[in-house]
């Protein structure tokens, strides 16, 4: 069981955890982030790889659909107005 939850009686949210949801990631503003994290990972692929490739790519490698924790730098990710990492 999860030790935070199990001493607040709350579970840290993923955006707390460093996770980063494939579904928020802007592609104008992340498409090389996503390629720097991939090449970060060792993973071969194309030189004119699409967006949607690149995201499937770093879901197969993880095995989360839903989430991923970056091993690049976090702030270089951006995702919907609401959140720009300084």
């Amino acid at each position: 069981m999860n030790i935070y939850k199990c001493r607040v009686g709350q579970t840290p949210t993923p955006l707390l955890e460093g996770k980063i949801r494939y579904e928020k990631l802007l592609k104008d503003q992340n498409f090389e982030s996503v390629r720097a994290e991939i090449l970060a990972r060792h993973i071969a692929f194309p030189p004119e790889i699409n967006w949607r490739d690149l995201i499937k790519l770093l879901k197969n490698d993880k095995g989360d659909p839903k989430y991923f924790t970056p091993i690049t730098n976090y702030e270089i990710y951006k995702w919907n107005e609401s959140h720009f990492p300084i």
